[in-house]
């Protein structure tokens, strides 16, 4: 009886996650000021900080960063896909405030650990962020970088696109591998959403 409470209560974080996520406006405000202050930042404190030691090992590092403003992201790991030319940092929590200035973290474990690590980002019209997701195709290659456990690749193994009402892409995996999933708008139907799930390069 425990078990089925537990599991009940994930799974309705897991769909009030969701909901969130498709209520992201299809224009939403961008200071590109701001977006390129997050970003230069955090490559400054990761090249500084680089790997954590091994007593630090299954505990997450979030790396604070403030604009010019005074207003705060954390965030936990940095996304590389070379084919388009993306490098971006990933904020620790989703919300419509936080993915205004880079993507973030949905739902999952923390980065390059067991499980499926959901990131959400908008697809701008400017080409920003992961406007450029739909030129992706499957064997491409995601790179995630954290403080923990370093650089980790994943090779894609699916894109396909969903209805709002589909939440099958952001369940956990059960066969005890680490898995990344990119979620944002569909470039010719912003109703639907743009999936790309990739799995760890062995």
């Amino acid at each position: 009886m425990k078990w089925k409470l537990i599991f009940f209560l994930l799974m309705l974080i897991t769909i009030l996650s969701i909901i969130l996520v498709f209520r992201i406006k299809n224009n939403p405000s961008y200071n590109l000021d701001d977006y390129n202050e997050i970003y230069n930042e955090y490559n400054q404190i990761n090249s500084m900080n680089g790997n954590n030691s091994e007593k630090n090992k299954n505990k997450e590092i979030s790396d604070v960063i403030k604009n010019s403003r005074g207003k705060s992201y954390k965030t936990i790991a940095t996304l590389q896909i070379s084919k388009i030319a993306l490098s971006c940092p990933i904020i620790t929590e989703y919300s419509e405030e936080n993915i205004k200035m880079a993507p973030a973290r949905l739902i999952g474990p923390s980065p390059n650990e067991i499980g499926n690590f959901v990131i959400v980002g908008h697809n701008y019209k400017n080409k920003e962020m992961f406007s450029n997701l739909d030129k992706l195709s499957k064997n491409d290659e995601i790179i995630l970088k954290d403080r923990i456990n370093g650089e980790k690749k994943y090779i894609i193994y699916e894109i396909k696109e969903i209805n709002g009402d589909d939440f099958s892409c952001v369940e956990q995996n059960k066969n005890n591998k680490r898995e990344v999933t990119l979620i944002t708008c569909a470039t010719k139907n912003r109703k639907k959403r743009l999936v790309i799930k990739s799995i760890e390069k062995i």
